[in-house]
């Protein structure tokens, strides 16, 4: 049996180590000694806000305007936190949090805040022209996406046919 769970990049990862899952899909966590990883790709993050917004260049975006991002334990927060640190920003009360990738990309294409989300995932709204996108000098952009499993896992065979489907 397959069961799918959706949640954050250090839940999922803790959730394999204490055996809770089988494997699961995140962004690297670099080598760890009880995990195999499986790189299935990498994923740009992008500063992105809504058509009708007035600011115009990421800098500005970066250090006055209104934010929306994930809860902290989420890699894209953390990634968007260190970008702002790079940028010498700080986010304070700028920032929305929001626990739901529909509801984020709602409140960013109705002009509420501009977001840190993967390229793959907004490109749609981008094409369709109703998120816009800004480019800058961005040194944590990206991630390797992984799938993870534990070296020690006794692999069924659909587990093991799984894998060789990723791969």
């Amino acid at each position: 049996m397959l069961s799918l769970v959706t949640e954050m990049n250090d839940t999922i990862l803790d959730m394999v180590l204490n055996r809770k899952l089988d494997g699961g899909f995140i962004s690297s966590p670099g080598e760890h000694p009880s995990l195999n990883e499986v790189f299935l790709k990498k994923e740009e993050l992008i500063l992105v806000g809504g058509t009708e917004t007035l600011r115009e260049n990421a800098e500005d975006i970066l250090r006055e305007a209104p934010l929306i991002t994930f809860p902290p334990d989420s890699i894209f927060r953390r990634r968007f936190e260190l970008l702002l640190s790079s940028q010498g920003c700080s986010y304070g009360n700028r920032m929305t949090i929001i626990n739901s990738l529909a509801a984020m990309i709602v409140n960013i294409v109705s002009g509420l805040g501009y977001g840190y989300l993967p390229r793959s995932i907004v490109q749609p709204y981008i094409e369709k022209g109703v998120m816009k996108s800004y480019t800058m000098d961005d040194p944590y952009a990206m991630l390797d996406i992984v799938f993870v499993y534990r070296r020690d896992h006794v692999m069924s065979a659909a587990m093991r046919y799984f894998i060789e489907m990723l791969t």
